[in-house]
This record gives structure tokens, C-alpha cells and sequence, in this order.
């Protein structure tokens, strides 16, 4: 596969923008993406200074990924996201945070990484199994 098909490019724009608008917010106002954040304590600061770092760099990845134009570049950065996203969920529910507004910001992303990864995946395969015959 030369490119990344354009479903796929649309919603790493879409991840790329909620990425960096989320790590600002993280920096500016964490209770706005964290209902009942206190930022009294300096944990809590430094936590949400860690999660805004984390937000800013996953954008900032998919978008060098996205940019260069190669989806087997593009593949590990959803991957990387997928695995982030599928920890917040673990830890809003293990912490008893189980409300759709909780939720729903951490799950729908989720779904459309697994859903880039697999077409991404299918096309490498694909791609791959192409390029077989040809070595031989």
C-alpha cells in the first residue's frame, strides 16, 4: 500500500485535533476534561501536566506519522494510541467512573483506532502477500 486511505487519514485529523485541544485543556482547565479534578494538591497538578504531555506528543506522532505519507508508520502510532486509550478506560472503571460522559470521550476514539488499525493492518497483509510471488 503506497498511501493511507483517506478514511483513515480523516480520523488521525480528527485524533490529531482532539489531541491538542485536550492537551491544552489539560494545561488550562483539567476539570473541564475531568469532572471533579482539584488541582489543590501538587500531584494532581503534576498529573494533569503528564497527561497533557502525553496528549500533545500522541497528537504531535500521528501527525509526523500521517505527514510522511506511509501507513507502516502510521500503524504503530494507532497502536500507541489504542493502548493509551484502552488504559484510561481501565482506570475509569476500575476507579468507579462509569458514566457516558466519562466514558463515551475514551470509547469512541478507541473504536476508531481499532477500526484505522485494521484497515491498516489488512492493507499491509494484503500488500505483503502481493509482493510474495514477486520475491520468489
Amino acid at each position: 500500500m503506497n498511501s493511507i486511505p483517506t478514511p483513515v487519514k480523516v480520523i488521525a485529523w480528527i485524533l490529531i485535533a482532539f489531541g491538542l485541544v485536550g492537551g491544552v485543556m489539560f494545561l488550562i482547565n483539567p476539570s473541564a476534561l475531568i469532572p471533579g479534578f482539584n488541582a489543590d494538591t501538587s500531584a494532581n497538578r503534576i498529573a494533569a501536566g503528564m497527561l497533557a504531555g502525553r496528549s500533545l506528543a500522541m497528537a504531535v506522532l500521528l501527525f509526523l506519522a500521517l505527514r510522511t505519507n506511509k501507513p507502516a508508520l502510521l500503524l504503530p502510532a494507532f497502536v500507541m494510541r489504542l493502548i493509551t486509550e484502552s488504559v484510561d478506560l481501565i482506570s475509569n472503571l476500575a476507579n468507579g467512573n462509569a458514566s457516558p460522559g466519562a466514558l463515551g470521550p475514551i470509547v469512541l476514539p478507541l473504536l476508531l483506532e481499532i477500526y484505522c488499525i485494521a484497515v491498516l493492518a489488512r492493507a499491509q497483509l494484503s500488500e505483503s502477500r502481493r509482493a510474495s510471488p514477486a520475491q520468489a
